[in-house]
């Protein structure tokens, strides 16, 4: 049987020698001979035995685990290890498809501001929303980052107590806070449960200008002014509180940039486009 030094053995496993004595130092593998001089030899039957450990390490296991499963485990362990490990992995596909589906709603709404179409209608499951006035959700920042609950600023617009005028003639409140999801989030006792349904979605920008004091320089910016235009202009009809919070700050050229995504819930007993506003 052929006996090869430990180099030429980790250079036919793709590893490096180094990595092939941390192998021997866990006990997953050991010299097939090693000479007085400290020299060690390996032959080919023990890289079939590598590469095993290598398989089981691709799909998760970690060292200890692929020791246990390759030198004492029966059948049945060994299977009830991989169901294991199976379930542990899709958990973490579901947490990864959830940040990445969070990371792709932040580029379309953050697109659909720098592109200059705003608003859309979709479908939204039902969620959890964390306002930040809640005294227990004090560490929330001013819409600017600031650090300063916003609630405090001095002649700062109380968002949540003023009202705005919806295209029914209706009072709609305002609230700013956060929007969690069950699936992913944790969920204090204290967050708002939000019915899903159809909601109007528009995302802008305002300036994020504060003068020492920390006064909000720029009120009308809050103001709903081309939202509720727009829902005038397709009769569409808020059927409960308005929901905002900041999606992101950037750094322009010509100053800060807060961008604020707005969720109106839409009732929807009544058509959303009247036949008349497609024929326009």
């Amino acid at each position: 049987m052929k006996l090869y030094r430990i180099g030429d053995f980790a250079k036919s496993l793709g590893i490096s020698p180094k990595y092939l004595k941390y192998y021997e130092q866990k006990g997953l593998v050991q010299p097939f001979l090693r000479e007085d001089n400290g020299y060690r030899y390996y032959v080919s039957p023990q890289a079939v035995h590598l590469a095993e450990y290598g398989k089981l390490q691709r799909i998760g296991f970690s060292l200890e685990q692929s020791k246990f499963m390759l030198q004492d485990a029966d059948l049945s362990q060994y299977l009830i290890s991989l169901e294991e490990q199976q379930n542990a992995l899709e958990a973490q596909i579901a947490q990864l498809q959830a940040a990445r589906d969070e990371l792709e709603q932040l580029r379309e709404h953050l697109t659909a501001i720098q592109s200059g179409d705003p608003w859309l209608l979709c479908e939204i499951a039902p969620f959890f929303f964390l306002p930040g006035e809640d005294g227990n959700a004090g560490s929330w920042d001013t819409p600017d980052g600031s650090g300063t609950p916003f609630w405090r600023l001095p002649k700062l617009p109380q968002f949540w107590q003023r009202a705005c005028l919806t295209s029914s003639g209706a009072i709609a409140g305002r609230k700013w806070g956060c929007v969690l999801q069950p699936e992913t989030d944790t969920i204090p006792d204290y967050a708002l449960p939000v019915i899903g349904g159809t909601f109007f979605v528009y995302a802008h920008s305002i300036p994020a200008l504060f003068d020492e004091s920390g006064t909000y320089l720029q009120n009308k910016v809050w103001d709903f002014q081309q939202p509720l235009q727009l829902l005038r202009e397709h009769h569409l009809v808020p059927r409960g509180d308005l929901y905002q919070q900041r999606l992101c700050l950037t750094h322009e050229k010509d100053g800060s940039l807060v961008h604020v995504l707005t969720l109106v819930p839409l009732r929807t007993d009544q058509p959303l486009f009247p036949e008349s506003d497609y024929l326009e």
